[in-house]
């Protein structure tokens, strides 16, 4: 028996490595994984031991560069197919490794399981591949129909060996299907016990993942309706796993096509329609759009001016309205609530709220947001934020109150002869008239007239003590001009006379 295809991944990212082992199932697809490497030098050591046939490897790592860890490779051992890993940005620089030797390349941000399987095909040879996983013992129908399916999926072209291969498919339909599940679960069985019970006997499993699976199924357009009745009957409570389905389609060269249009749209919509277990690429609920769209400009005039209660009312308002708007692209959603925290941290750093940890736990909302999986979990971590926010603001505004408030009491007790009112000092603080009444009721218990009679009478009986003014003179430095009106006032508040007062003081 040949030996499986040896590969060897080197990546100083454990998630880039960690998420390379698990895109495919590598004996299945005919390669043995001997290890992984975090850097080049690393790596040489293992090359040494155990002499992979297929090298996958970044180029920007620690250590030894990428183009150098190439160069000795295919100095050392010319036979080792490579497969760079490289952003988008190193373009130019992944293009000059191919003149010692590279063999293919990903971008990383395309990484999958099509594209790493793909560029693994283009290295070891279409035939060569065949081969060694014909060796393997025997191979049905089905496992040898994965590398055209996935052919076209990619959108490559087909051999004449591969159109031959079709011919397996007798029915003159098809539905691209995806299932979704998140415990720990048999999925295959689950997928051969639903369709065996409507007798969908042409079915082929494209690709496989911890979370998700995708199949073709070849029927009739009578079987397919009785698949999906079969599965609107499920009880979705007890289902653990949501199924998406394309709609029929009758030419297998569709199939990129109907997996980037129509399988693309209803993973997006699983983002909104969480409880959801069938998205029927035909069937699907009329979004709700929102009857108007957020003016993010107008939203950070009202900050800007501190009119935060309108400002994050329409905010509600428009996300509230988003989780009926499924279509909306789940990756724009998250855009915009970056956006939003962006402008909203920047524009109250500037109006001078202290802003320094909502500063540093940006990042956490951002990554939050940008890594949920369904609405709840992006729109909760915002409203977080939000709420962080609002508390800031009602703590600086309380604060501010407060600070304002000792400065009013202060000018009443310094200003207390002349003519104060309560309309004039709260349009000189800038306070709410009905917050300021309401403000003296509550903590002094009386009225800003009586409070400010309280003061004035305090003050005229420490001016009393001074017998060589009148009392006529003290009740004007008060502020009372009508004498008689001041010693009104002030027996009214003392039981006493201000003469009265002044005698009993002196004794």
């Amino acid at each position: 028996m040949t030996a499986l295809t040896k590969v060897l991944i080197v990546d100083d990212e454990l998630l880039i490595r960690q998420g390379i082992i698990h895109y495919i199932n590598w004996g299945e697809e005919g390669f043995e994984l001997i290890g992984e490497a975090s850097n080049g030098k690393e790596a040489l050591t293992m090359i040494a031991e155990n002499k992979p046939d297929v090298i996958i490897t970044d180029m920007v790592m620690p250590v030894m560069s990428g183009t150098e860890f190439i160069t000795k490779v295919k100095a050392l051992y010319p036979e080792i197919g490579i497969i760079v890993l490289s952003s988008y940005g190193d373009y130019d620089y992944v293009r000059n490794t191919f003149q010692s030797g590279v063999t293919d390349y990903i971008l990383k941000p395309k990484l999958d399981s099509t594209s790493l399987l793909a560029a693994l095909e283009r290295v070891i040879g279409e035939n060569e591949r065949q081969r060694r996983r014909s060796s393997q013992g025997a191979i049905d129908q089905k496992q040898l129909l994965k590398t055209p399916l996935k052919k076209l999926l990619a959108g490559y072209e087909l051999s004449e060996q591969d159109k031959r291969s079709l011919d397996f498919f007798k029915q003159d339909q098809f539905a691209l299907v995806e299932v979704h599940y998140s415990n720990s679960i048999d999925i295959e069985g689950v997928i051969d016990a639903v369709i065996t019970r409507v007798n969908v006997i042409n079915n082929v499993i494209l690709t496989k993942t911890n979370t998700s699976c995708q199949l073709l199924l070849n029927l009739s357009s009578e079987i397919f309706s009785e698949f999906l009745t079969l599965l609107e009957k499920e009880d979705s409570s007890q289902q653990q796993e949501k199924w998406l389905i394309s709609g029929l389609f009758d030419q297998l060269d569709r199939l990129k096509a109907i997996n980037q249009q129509q399988m693309a749209m209803l993973r997006s919509y699983r983002f909104y329609l969480k409880d959801q277990t069938l998205f029927y690429y035909d069937h699907l609920p009329k979004p709700i759009i929102p009857e108007e769209s957020f003016d993010l400009d107008y939203f950070t005039e009202l900050l800007k001016h501190k009119k935060f209660e309108s400002a994050f009312y329409k905010l509600d308002r428009y996300i509230g309205a988003l989780q009926s708007f499924y279509t909306y692209d789940p990756d724009q959603l998250k855009s915009f609530l970056g956006n939003i925290i962006f402008n909203t941290t920047v524009l109250l750093s500037m109006l001078d709220y202290h802003m320094d940890q909502l500063e540093k736990d940006k990042y956490h909302y951002f990554n939050t947001i940008n890594n949920a999986t369904y609405f709840d979990e992006a729109i909760g971590s915002f409203t977080q934020y939000i709420a962080a926010v609002k508390a800031m603001i009602s703590g600086k505004e309380k604060a501010s109150q407060t600070g304002r408030i000792h400065q009013l009491l202060t000018y009443i007790d310094e200003h207390y002869s002349e003519a104060l009112s309560l309309t004039s000092l709260a349009d000189h603080f800038h306070f709410n008239p009905s917050y300021l009444s309401s403000y003296f009721r509550q903590h002094h218990n009386v009225g800003f007239s009586d409070y400010l009679t309280k003061v004035r009478v305090d003050h005229a009986k420490e001016l009393l003590g001074n017998q060589e003014l009148s009392i006529a003179e003290v009740g004007a430095m008060v502020g009372y001009t009508d004498h008689s009106y001041f010693c009104k006032v002030f027996k009214k508040n003392t039981n006493k006379s201000p003469s009265r007062y002044r005698r009993d003081a002196i004794k």
